[in-house]
């Protein structure tokens, strides 16, 4: 990981420790979620499995899993604050896999939306073609209202997992995405005062 995104992670997970209490990490070998892909060597405490949902939308999800666990009650007892990730305008969830995995490691289930991700370009065979579609893509892309309610979805897909501890919820967000998760919190605050525990916008 590059040092800079390296020191931005620490920020996120020193601001989510401060606000959302992750889970214990002194536990033994317990069994891990048979999900895509497995990061068992990530820098937390804790293992992390990967996939994508597409209900109620296209989503990256990390899972932590216990890698030490005293007992078989703890593994099904086990609750975890979470977050929502927002990407920003053009940036792929999956360019954020390293930071999403290792704020996963430290005890946090994190969705990441994979709607409005990508931007089309003209092409030079066909540029008045090509260059409308351009146009009409980015304007899908930047639309803040469906980048809203694809988070809000999120916020209600989180609160039907057993694994989430639906009062601890934390928001991040970079670029466009940082702007969402400003309004986000906002608009929650009203409906669900108290829900989000922490914001952090990157520009």
């Amino acid at each position: 990981m590059a040092p800079r995104y390296h020191h931005l992670t620490l920020a996120f997970v020193a601001l989510l420790a401060i606000c959302c209490s992750g889970a214990r990490a002194n536990r033994a070998l317990g069994t891990r979620s048979l999900l895509e892909t497995d990061y068992s060597l990530s820098k937390g405490p804790y293992g992390v499995t990967n996939t994508t949902i597409s209900d109620p939308h296209n989503a990256l999800v990390y899972t932590p899993y216990l890698l030490y666990t005293n007992s078989d009650e703890d593994e099904e007892t086990q609750k975890f604050p979470a977050i929502i990730f927002a990407h920003g305008l053009c940036g792929p969830a999956v360019l954020y896999d390293n930071l999403l995995v290792e704020l996963a490691s430290y005890g946090y289930v994190v969705i990441a939306n994979q709607e409005q991700e990508t931007c089309k370009s003209a092409s030079l065979y066909d540029p008045i073609r090509s260059g409308f579609a351009a146009m009409d893509n980015l304007q899908e892309a930047s639309n803040g209202k469906d980048m809203l309610q694809h988070l809000e979805d999120e916020v209600d897909y989180l609160h039907s997992r057993d694994d989430v501890d639906a009062s601890k919820l934390a928001l991040v967000g970079h670029s466009m995405g940082g702007g969402a998760v400003i309004d986000l919190a906002a608009k929650l605050e009203t409906s669900n005062p108290g829900l989000v525990q922490a914001v952090v916008a990157i520009a």
